[in-house]
């Protein structure tokens, strides 16, 4: 017990002395220490994730400092009462990733659930069975099999200000939608370079950064450990050139692993309630011809495989611009992405990168936005404070100085498309009709 309760004092004892040192960095020009998001013996960052069957399976990340050395999960099938703990199983993370940052070394545990009852609310919890620190209990309700109905949350680019602008956001979104069967994020979650007006060289590992992290995963809070939650790197997810991602993506997320091979938790697939939800790394394919050869490849083959009812994509960059700004970068998306999208009739494709807010129809020259209208539905979106300016003709509908959410609805051959700004009012709205052909018919509703 001494040496249990010593590894517990020594994790509080990193947190007091870094109170000392937090302003001001070290002699290596590093960040500052930032004495709030630094790792402890008890659980944080608590999340949510898949990288397999939803119907059956789930994934839980945690982090905790380098001490704990029994990470484990528990969980029971969920009652009305506390007597469901009796029946809890446990088993030991599947892995324990160590990740050095600006606010020390931590490890990030992943453990995975299987062998799950679908459509059933399991509670869980995680913690270290040697120190017995645990987090709080919490629930999440696996997948159907077969297509029901079912909403999710969308986010475009979070990335500045996370804490004091993004957290309404997330918290209007979640009254709005208290039940969403995942949350996706299109990139940019962070914005990495410039914490507290520190710069980085962009060779520089932007893991240092760990502080903005923080203040993610605080603004969403309980959220992700009740809702999956699912992402697609955008280029502040990447360093080194935008070659690499940044070293905490794919510990803290729990993503399926079924994308090309190098490309790992960036680019992937998962099947859900009738939907084929699909990821591509937009910031490999915008630099490189080669990888976006890569990811067409792969996404004509996932396409052309899908045997449920919906295609939905997601991927940071757009493939048409809503500011007029870089058209080089979408060179690659137009040439090899966009016709994979026009010959399979993905339904719809949500985008980020602009910090603005448009959608429509890739309309042929003359056609009115206004007639029976057919084909993919294009969104951009932005959930952060950092806003831009449009300057583009394509969209349908445009939105600029509003940072916005969107709950997406399926139930059928319908997919409805809210979106709202953090007051609640209503900015957007549309919906899909599926047609006998495959195709989406574009229905307009009404925003008032």
């Amino acid at each position: 017990m001494r040496s249990i309760h010593s590894r517990f004092l020594t994790g509080l004892l990193v947190i007091v002395a870094s109170c000392d040192l937090g302003a001001h960095g070290d002699s290596t020009g590093h960040p500052p220490q930032d004495a709030v998001y630094l790792p402890s013996p008890i659980p944080d960052r608590v999340m949510l994730g898949w990288d397999d069957d939803p119907a059956t399976t789930q994934a839980v990340t945690w982090r905790t400092s380098p001490g704990a050395g029994h990470p484990v999960a528990e969980i029971a099938l969920a009652t009305p009462g506390p007597e469901f703990r009796k029946q809890a199983q446990r088993l030991m993370a599947r892995e324990s990733h160590a990740i050095e940052t600006s606010n020390g070394s931590a490890l990030i545990h992943t453990a995975a659930f299987s062998g799950l009852q679908p459509d059933t609310l399991y509670a869980y919890r995680v913690g270290d069975s040697e120190l017995g620190l645990w987090s709080e209990w919490l629930q999440f309700r696996t997948a159907h099999r077969e297509a029901r109905p079912f909403s999710f949350i969308y986010y475009g680019d979070a990335q500045e200000e996370v804490k004091s602008h993004w957290s309404r956001v997330v918290r209007a979104a979640f009254q709005d939608a208290p039940r969403p069967r995942f949350i996706l994020h299109g990139g940019d979650l962070v914005d990495l370079g410039k914490p507290n007006g520190y710069v980085i060289d962009d060779d520089t590992p932007r893991v240092q950064h760990d502080s903005q992290w923080g203040q993610w995963f605080e603004a969403a809070g309980w959220i992700n450990g009740m809702i999956p939650v699912l992402a697609t790197p955008g280029n502040h997810e990447y360093f080194e050139g935008g070659t690499k991602l940044n070293p905490h993506w794919r510990p803290q997320f729990a993503l399926p692993l079924n994308g090309p091979k190098g490309l790992e938790e960036a680019a992937w697939y998962l099947d859900i309630q009738g939907v084929r939800l699909i990821s591509l790394s937009s910031t490999r394919i915008v630099q490189d011809a080669a990888a976006a050869r890569v990811q067409a490849e792969w996404l004509d083959r996932v396409l052309r495989e899908n045997s449920q009812r919906w295609a939905i994509v997601t991927h940071h960059h757009p493939i048409f611009s809503t500011t007029g700004e870089k058209p080089e970068q979408m060179i690659h998306l137009n040439e090899y992405i966009l016709p994979v999208y026009e010959r399979h009739h993905v339904d719809l494709v949500l985008q980020g990168h602009d910090h603005t807010y448009a959608r429509g129809l890739n309309l042929s020259s003359g056609a009115s936005r206004f007639e029976e209208a057919t084909g993919t539905m294009y969104v951009v979106s932005v959930s952060g404070p950092k806003l831009g300016r449009m300057n583009s003709t394509w969209q349908g509908r445009q939105i600029e100085g509003v940072q916005l959410y969107q709950i997406i609805s399926i139930d059928g051959d319908r997919l409805r498309f809210r979106a709202f700004n953090p007051t609640g009012a209503l900015a957007d709205a549309f919906d899909l009709i599926k047609r006998a052909d495959g195709r989406s018919r574009l229905v307009e509703q009404p925003v008032f």
